[in-house]
């Protein structure tokens, strides 16, 4: 349940018609040197979602995996 809200949120925010919201984006980066991680948080629009890599592209350049994602907000 929890990936298909996901899934509906991120389509809401790139299919928004006009100008597309402003997004914040909750998702964890693992550590590379032991287990566990720490949650991230990045604001802004979606530029486009690459569904061959699965990364989500935010307007200023930052790549974001879809499978690292837990939690999409927007005030629209």
């Amino acid at each position: 349940d929890e990936k298909e809200m996901l899934n509906y949120k991120l389509r809401f925010a790139c299919e928004f018609p006009g100008e597309k919201p402003d997004v914040t984006i909750t998702y964890f980066v693992p550590d590379a040197k032991k287990a566990g991680g720490a949650y991230h948080e990045v604001s802004g629009r979606i530029r486009r979602v690459d569904a061959d890599s699965g990364v989500i592209i935010m307007d200023e350049g930052a790549g974001i995996r879809t499978e690292c994602v837990v939690d999409i907000r927007s005030d629209k």
